[in-house]
């Protein structure tokens, strides 16, 4: 609280004093707020403790001096040495902050950290969880070089397969008006039950399967909650319920008492009814999708309740 005051009256005399605790002081969260109130005051030596922040054996401290970076007037090799500890042993979450910070700084000083950050990804020395960031980055920096680095191993992956926050997901899920997710589908004993339910839907569909479910509903129906129509080899046409799908057979429900299975080697084309639940990506960010699938994934036998 006393740091505060003095930042809020801009004195400058106790620096040296707050630089000490910004180190040695027991408390993360002192050390975190002395390295705001230094940052703040514009402390002239800020450049020392974002480099150990960096270093701290707390998230919270090494967070809070990812985010000073772009504050700091560095040029790129001193950059690409302050951030080394972040990029080797970090959490995703904060290899994922630093490179959102790294978007955010000139160039000049960000292209060759950028770019190691590629081949760190490439090789597999860092979770492939930070490409989007990764990706909105270099966006942001109009470089084609790097643009076209990026490109040679991204391939079509656009970064929401992994490296969401599930609590964050979860909050999509049950909340996020424009998405209405619970009001059709299930987790638990909370949501609707106009679309299947979803408690178990990791043990059930892949990550991927699951991107595709939320970005192109139509391609993939659940049994009971899909119309299909398919056309055979004999030139009939039938059109039902998808109750059941095997690499084998169809079984639909048709107007007539029974269910109808059909067999896919008589199948020669088939189309799903249009789906009422709108293509997801459509309405949400990227980050929004990848927290999404981030949560959904996690839904599996025994998981936790959000």
């Amino acid at each position: 609280a006393v740091a505060k005051m003095i930042r809020e009256l801009s004195v400058k005399t106790f620096n040296a004093s707050l630089a000490t605790l910004a180190q040695s002081n027991p408390s993360a969260d002192v050390r975190t707020v002395m390295l705001q109130v230094l940052n703040d005051l514009d402390y002239e030596n800020m450049a020392i403790l974002t480099e150990a922040g960096l270093k701290d054996q707390s998230a919270k401290v090494r967070t809070t001096a990812i985010g000073m970076l772009s504050n700091l007037s560095l040029d790129k090799e001193k950059l690409k040495l302050i951030v080394k500890p972040i990029l080797s042993k970090g959490t995703l979450q904060e290899q994922q902050q630093l490179i959102r910070v790294l978007g955010k700084m000139n160039p000049a000083q960000s292209d060759v950290v950028l770019s190691g950050i590629i081949d760190r990804v490439k090789n597999r020395k860092m979770s492939a969880g930070v490409l989007l960031e990764l990706s909105e980055a270099i966006d942001s920096t109009h470089s084609e070089a790097l643009q076209a680095k990026l490109n040679q191993f991204k391939a079509n992956d656009d970064g929401t397969l992994i490296g969401g926050n599930a609590e964050a997901g979860a909050g999509s899920f049950y909340w996020d008006a424009k998405l209405q997710c619970v009001r059709c589908h299930a987790i638990g004993t909370d949501g609707g039950k106009v679309g299947p339910s979803l408690t178990e839907i990791g043990d059930v569909l892949t990550r991927e399967q699951i991107r595709e479910a939320l970005i192109n509903p139509s391609a993939r129906i659940a049994p009971g909650y899909g119309i299909i129509t398919l056309k055979l080899t004999d030139g009939s046409e039938v059109s039902g319920t998808l109750l059941a799908e095997s690499a084998e057979a169809i079984t639909l429900k048709t107007e007539n008492a029974e269910p109808l299975e059909i067999e896919i080697s008589r199948i020669r084309e088939r189309t799903n009814a249009p789906s009422g639940m709108p293509a997801m990506g459509l309405v949400m960010s990227k980050q929004e999708l990848r927290n999404l699938v981030e949560f959904l994934s996690t839904r599996k036998k025994g998981a936790k309740a959000q």
